[in-house]
């Protein structure tokens, strides 16, 4: 523990990075990725041009609400110490800080971590004591600008299944690399070929319109012009026509069947757990069987040992074996 004179509130001080810990529930994710690599160069280059936020902890240490990323900069370029910001907050306080600062702060944000940042800010305002006219979703609502309807369907998003929030949150933090035109194409990644499972990539002209893009597969570009087959080929327009109909049609589904739409889903997901019960039960019958066969083997082994079938030697060497 750093040994020093106390320190006022709100004071800039560099302290050790060892002794900067992030919260214990941090929505905002810190990766080794391009951004990183530049904030890295900058680091190296210019230093922290601006500080970060921490709070005092019961062991001595620092809670580091803000600046996460500039502490992992910081040890990539080996830089021992961080300028912070410290502010004696409590939990609740500090948590609106946290959001507050990172929502300032960085340029992109996937969308469940937006989800998580509102939601324990609306959380930390409700045990605030927001009362009257002064809502908490107001506050949000002021301070976002943001409609109410768009803060809770944000909101909405944590309490996705946890198996299909991964998935999201792996997909979303997938990095698409752009194209030679700077652009990163919403579908990019995510597209396969139908029949070939190549997958497929955007095709632009530099005079060519945009309603004439679109995306191919290997198959499609290694195949002679007379005998293409236009499934390996689809224009990005007619794509996103077809994906934007889809959408509209399930949300339509949904609401004229809201108790239909529940009730289909539940027997999907009991089925779904039907047969991973079920699957585990027969995992777990062949090793039931398996070990039978291995104890039998043992005991027989054991009595021709016993009965001198076999020599001692043998016997090791089964047994090693």
């Amino acid at each position: 523990m750093r040994k020093t004179s106390k320190i006022n509130d709100g004071q800039i001080v560099k302290i050790p990075l060892t002794e900067l810990y992030p919260p214990d529930f941090h929505p905002f994710n810190v990766n080794d990725d391009e951004a990183m690599t530049a904030l890295v160069e900058s680091v190296k280059k210019y230093g922290i041009r601006e500080p970060g936020l921490a709070r005092t902890r019961e062991d001595g240490n620092y809670e580091l609400l803000c600046g996460n990323r500039r502490k992992r900069a910081c040890e990539i370029a080996g830089i021992s110490v961080l300028p912070v910001i410290i502010c004696e907050l409590d939990d609740d306080n500090a948590v609106i800080a946290m959001v507050d600062s990172n929502l300032q702060r960085r340029e992109s944000l996937l969308p469940s971590e937006k989800a998580w940042a509102y939601r324990v800010k609306m959380e930390a305002l409700k045990h605030g004591g927001i009362k009257g006219e002064n809502h908490s979703y107001k506050i949000m609502v002021e301070q976002t600008g943001e409609s109410k309807n768009q803060i809770f369907r944000t909101i909405r998003l944590t309490e996705l299944v946890e198996e299909i929030f991964q998935t999201a949150q792996k997909r979303l933090s997938m990095k698409n690399r752009p194209c030679k035109s700077d652009e990163i194409d919403m579908f990019s990644g995510i597209l396969f070929c139908r029949d070939c499972e190549r997958r497929m990539y955007v095709v632009r002209g530099v005079k060519t319109p945009e309603r004439k893009h679109s995306y191919v597969c290997g198959t499609y570009r290694n195949t002679p012009m007379g005998v293409r087959c236009s499934t390996h080929y689809i224009r990005k327009s007619v794509l996103t026509d077809l994906v934007l109909a889809d959408i509209q049609r399930v949300c339509r589904h949904i609401t004229e069947d809201k108790s239909g739409f529940l009730a289909r889903a539940k027997s999907k997901c009991e089925k779904k757990v039907e047969k991973s019960t079920a699957d585990a039960r027969e995992e777990y019958q062949r090793g039931k069987a398996r070990l039978f066969e291995l104890d039998t083997l043992f005991r027989r082994l054991y009595e021709d040992r016993t009965f001198g079938k076999i020599s001692e030697s043998q016997f090791v060497n089964f047994l090693e074996k």
